[in-house]
């Protein structure tokens, strides 16, 4: 089953709360993608946040958003490291 939804997510609500909104709980890593770039990044990627809610779309896997076209980001490399937000170089230099 492949998750992809073009749902905007809200502007006031907690991560957590736009999560249960999508249908997607803790337990399952997100991606977000841009629908104008066919970028996807980790949640708290820098340029993926400024992506405006109406080009946004959500991934429950990396698979899902290659499946659908989209490419990984070069800014948070969510292929790389371990799973979770992103970090920036100064904070995961140690």
């Amino acid at each position: 089953m492949v998750f992809y939804t073009a749902h905007p997510r809200p502007t006031t609500a907690s991560f957590t709360e736009e999560l249960d909104c999508l249908g997607i709980h803790g337990e399952v890593l997100m991606f977000n993608g841009c629908t104008t770039t066919h970028i996807f990044c980790r949640p708290n990627c820098p340029p993926g946040r400024r992506t405006k809610p109406d080009h946004r779309v959500a991934f429950a896997s990396a698979d899902e958003a290659f499946i659908a076209g989209y490419r990984a980001c070069l800014v948070c490399k969510p292929l790389d490291g371990p799973p979770g937000p992103w970090k920036p170089k100064r904070a995961s230099v140690s």
